[in-house]
């Protein structure tokens, strides 16, 4: 018998991405852009990544990462739901 994984809601994904946050952070806003506010720097960013692609099973595509869609909690959470569902599309 599988083991069945929670339903990807965008409430369990924002509930999950904030585990990954640094605890430094305190409390931060869904659409904060978490780059511009230094929540994040590079470094960070890359091992956030790394971590929540490891975590949610999914491949963040590039264009999302580095097209200004992948800022904030909000824009991570709708890119994991469609890596993982398999929708996303290239957005210019």
């Amino acid at each position: 018998m599988s083991k069945q994984q929670p339903k990807m809601t965008r409430e369990v994904v924002l509930a999950r991405l904030r585990t990954h946050l640094p605890q430094s952070a305190g409390h931060i806003e869904e659409g904060q852009n978490l780059i511009e506010t230094g929540v994040l720097d590079s470094l960070g960013f890359v091992d956030f990544l790394t971590a929540i692609e490891q975590e949610f099973a999914v491949s963040i595509p590039e264009d999302v990462v580095y097209g200004n869609r992948f800022n904030t909690l909000v824009d991570m959470a709708q890119a994991i739901i469609e890596a993982a569902q398999g929708t996303h599309e290239k957005r210019r």
